[in-house]
């Protein structure tokens, strides 16, 4: 409701380290497959190098803690059907948009992009899309990873490398206080301990693998002076894996105990790892590395080329009924979208397009009671939260459709027959709502971002004069 002029100097320290420019994202064609003919061993790029660690803790009992592993069957489900499946945004705007998404206690968590935000929460959730309040708070570039761990919410952020822990969702208390300028956008269980990763990208330096002691994290492997971009863990034949890159080439760090490490370069940069049923699927990227972009599968010791992927990253994957989805982006901050969501029909054994979206870029893709969701982001734009369903029939019309393309209005609900958002143009909720047709039912205060001020209520005609209210329409 209140006018607010703000003005900010972006930090442009490089969110995820990626800050040189990509090629453009390929037109969609049909993509190829490469199984037979490109695999290679993980150990064959370079001579290993073994490193001292800080931790000398034991390593814990074996049992499995919560992770990312879906543990769902993997059977194919059968041909793919022509335009079987649709993607429709189930949020209102986030500025920027979202960077990472995690089902925990009923609920989905979506972890937001952005500068300048300290002061807010950077959280939001679905169903009902919501900002969390309180929240977590004092972000200053992103959520960047989010992971359940015991019976509590963890989330690894960007620009202070601080990591939060909660038990509810809602409130958060900081469990590590990271150095200024760092990264950290992973986190994974393994032998019954949480681990982290982090890189000082302020410094070039200190990519780093930390582990859970405690109420705090130790560090249990450090690269010093050496620019080692740590930007995933994966957990595969009991053994840790940690993937980064440094001057340009991809790298893999190994640990059986979680201790004592190996390093070794690869001839990609691997992006993100996540498991799905007995297999391991891993996205490259061709962004600030050498290599291409594609799916591979790891047996622990050998990459198996599934398919090349026409984008600059492959960014996550999740399974549900059969079908495998694997979330991509189309480039950083300078580039623009369309970007895709794959899927495969056949097991992994090869992918298709989805859905198209207008943003640029799709980092995680996530299952929440028994549906897949998606979420985006587009630099100094924004993105949205989408729910992923397979029909054979077009889909209905989107009521609320006209309302979310309109410049100045942030659709924040929707339903079949009625949407509620935010006016941030001073248009009035009688605008708001005629956009798509319908008329006012409910006007209240309101600020961007979602944000209804309840106990401030207007009749649906008012000229409050303020360039943001709260506005509800229905038929």
């Amino acid at each position: 409701m209140r006018v607010i002029l703000l003005s900010l100097a972006v930090l442009l320290l490089v969110g995820c380290g990626d800050d040189d420019s990509a090629p453009d994202a390929s037109t969609d064609a049909a993509f190829d497959t490469h199984r037979s003919d490109a695999s290679f061993d993980a150990s064959d790029a370079a001579t290993d190098v073994s490193r001292d660690t800080y931790g000398t803790r034991d390593a814990g009992s074996d049992a499995p803690v919560d992770s990312r592993d879906s543990g769902a069957d993997t059977r194919a489900p059968g041909p793919l059907p022509t335009d079987g499946f649709r993607c429709e945004s189930v949020s209102g705007d986030v500025p920027d948009g979202v960077f990472s998404l995690m089902s925990f206690g009923g609920t989905l968590y979506a972890g937001a992009f952005g500068y300048g935000r300290e002061a807010e929460s950077m959280l939001y959730a679905y169903p009902s899309w919501r900002r969390v309040e309180p929240g977590l708070r004092g972000i200053g570039e992103s959520i960047c990873a989010l992971l359940p761990f015991g019976d509590s919410l963890y989330a690894n952020t960007e620009n202070d490398g601080d990591i939060f822990r909660s038990r509810d969702g809602a409130n958060w208390e900081r469990v590590y206080d990271g150095p200024d300028g760092v990264i950290g956008c992973s986190l994974e269980a393994f032998r019954g301990q949480l681990y982290a990763v982090q890189y000082n990208f302020d410094t070039r330096s200190r990519g780093q693998v930390l582990r859970m002691n405690g109420d705090t994290f130790e560090v249990v492997f450090d690269s010093g002076d050496a620019a080692l971009y740590l930007r995933e863990l994966a957990v595969v034949e009991d053994t840790l894996f940690a993937f980064g890159v440094q001057e340009g080439r991809g790298q893999m760090l190994r640990s059986a105990d979680g201790r004592s490490f190996t390093q070794s370069a690869t001839a990609h940069r691997f992006f993100r790892a996540d498991t799905i049923g007995d297999q391991v699927f891993v996205g490259s990227a061709a962004f600030f590395a050498d290599g291409d972009t594609a799916i591979f599968t790891f047996d622990g010791s050998r990459f198996d080329r599934v398919q090349d992927v026409p984008s600059t990253h492959v960014t996550g994957f999740a399974e549900q009924d059969g079908y495998i989805f694997a979330s991509t982006s189309s480039g950083w901050k300078d580039e623009t979208g369309p970007t895709r969501l794959l899927v495969s029909g056949d097991g992994g054994e090869s992918f298709v397009t989805a859905c198209t979206f207008p943003e640029t870029a799709l980092w995680d893709v996530e299952v929440h009671d028994g549906e897949v969701f998606t979420a985006s982001w587009d630099y100094r734009n924004r993105g949205r939260l989408y729910r992923v369903t397979r029909s054979d029939e077009p889909p209905p019309p989107d009521p609320c459709g006209p309302i979310a393309t309109a410049p100045g209005f942030e659709l924040c609900e929707r339903a079949p027959d009625r949407c509620a958002g935010v006016f941030t143009n001073g248009a009035g909720c009688v605008a708001f709502c005629g956009a798509a047709g319908l008329r006012c039912t409910g006007h209240f205060g309101g600020e961007p971002g979602c944000m209804k001020e309840a106990d401030s209520p207007f009749a649906c005609g008012t000229e409050t004069g303020h360039m943001s209210d709260w506005c509800e329409c229905g038929r």
